[in-house]
């Protein structure tokens, strides 16, 4: 599984890969999405609540697991 969270203060989750598609939902700074895909810039992601949907990569960072 491949995580990221969201490194800008909101980002907005689409229906589609692209600006023009309908806003389903919203995810916050610090927010913690799995990549299902990969399509042009756009990620197909999941929420820990299962909500899908698109957020643009540059809105988002690789999770690493904190090292001790």
């Amino acid at each position: 599984k491949a995580w990221y969270v969201v490194t800008v203060s909101g980002a907005n989750i689409r229906a589609g890969a692209d600006m023009g598609s309908r806003k389903t939902g919203y995810a916050l700074r610090g927010t913690l999405v799995e990549r299902l895909a990969t399509q042009g810039d756009w990620f197909r992601i999941r929420r820990m609540s299962n909500e899908t949907g698109f957020i643009h990569a540059s809105l988002l960072t690789p999770f690493r697991k904190p090292t001790r």
